[in-house]
């Protein structure tokens, strides 16, 4: 099947004919698209859309069908409520974060705004990537970032926020993830983000506060564990100030699945090592993990996050408790160097407030 979306004069509005998806719901095919980045304001959407769907084969029967769906936007667009807001703000590490509107219907309160690495980020990613490997060089690339939409009376009404675990900062709230969406141009070093919220439309005015823009960094935490050692009791490592406490290694040597400590699945074989961490301030995520034998094999590793227990010390300090999967690992070696290339790092030296009036 083929599909076109054109508008009252027969214009093609997505000519390259991507972002159509298929799925199926109670034995019928659901087809979806997002039309959301095709128009800048409801005045500027059509009154009628049009869905043409192109068939060349029926159960085997070859031939050619078209059929057109008209779709009524008109009512859709009288409901809708645009507030254009137009902010920018550079963030002190060199995150451009520019508001552009605020859309209001009946069922979703939708921001929309870009983010981007101002011109010095820019050469400063440049020259870190150039001492990076390529799939390290794309963390390096990434931002993310946290925000709150707040009453007249500075209630949480809604919020965004890209840490791993909502308990860390409590601030993510009434998102609405089917309106959600983002897309990024990575040569450009520019992300646009539509953020879904339960809508907000009965409030008078709400305030947009940045909370945090988070960036990854290289890591160059490493603990040598004699094996050994660790089936007697838990070993604590210090390195690039980060604590580890690790507490117990398990050998998987089949290919059922099994759970351990009760929490963290694995299916196939491997090692697993329990353990305890506290980060360093103001980090708040690691990742990219690996360990390497005493023969100098290194195997891939990842971390249980699904299960994984991630807390705030009375300092504010980064607690984890979790699992560590060794992918691969047949036998029992005498020592392993664990290590993680990926920190990332919350800032919190920001300073963007934005007032955006919804009625009188």
């Amino acid at each position: 099947m083929d599909f076109t979306l054109t508008d009252e004069t027969g214009q093609d509005l997505n000519p390259e004919g991507d972002g159509w998806t298929l799925g199926e719901y109670g034995g019928y095919i659901l087809v979806e698209q997002e039309v959301i980045e095709l128009f800048n304001t409801a005045q500027k959407s059509p009154d009628t859309l049009t869905v043409g769907v192109q068939f060349n084969d029926i159960k085997g029967k070859g031939g050619s069908w078209k059929l057109d769906v008209p779709i009524d936007m008109k009512k859709a667009k009288e409901v809708a409520k645009t507030v254009a807001i137009n902010r920018e703000y550079t963030s002190p590490q060199g995150v451009v974060v520019k508001l552009d509107k605020l859309t209001n219907v009946p069922s979703n309160s939708l921001l929309s705004l870009t983010t981007s690495w101002n011109e010095q980020r820019k050469k400063e990613y440049q020259s870190m990537a150039e001492n990076a490997s390529g799939e390290l060089g794309d963390y390096l690339n990434r931002h993310s970032l946290a925000y709150e939409i707040l009453d007249e009376n500075g209630k949480l009404l809604a919020g965004r926020d890209d840490t791993v675990l909502d308990s860390l900062n409590g601030i993510r709230k009434n998102a609405v993830t089917i309106t959600t969406k983002g897309e990024g141009d990575s040569d450009a070093m520019m992300w646009r983000w539509w953020d879904g919220f339960t809508p907000f439309a009965d409030q008078k005015k709400v305030t947009f506060k940045l909370h945090s823009i988070y960036m990854n960094e290289l890591a160059t935490f490493q603990g040598k564990l004699s094996l050994d050692a660790l089936s007697k009791q838990p070993v604590t490592v210090e390195s690039s100030g980060s604590r580890f406490t690790f507490h117990k290694f398990h050998l998987k040597t089949n290919d059922q699945q099994e759970k351990i400590a009760g929490r963290y699945e694995v299916r196939n074989k491997g090692g697993i090592i329990e353990f305890e961490a506290l980060l360093p301030k103001d980090i708040i995520y690691i990742t990219e993990w690996s360990a390497t034998d005493e023969t100098g094999k290194t195997y891939r590793v990842s971390m249980d996050n699904g299960d994984g227990e991630y807390v705030r010390d009375q300092d504010g300090r980064v607690r984890i408790k979790s699992a560590l999967y060794i992918n691969g690992l047949e036998k029992q070696p005498k020592e392993l160097t664990i290590s993680y290339a990926i920190q990332e790092r919350q800032y919190r030296d920001v300073d963007m407030e934005v007032p955006i009036q919804l009625g009188n």
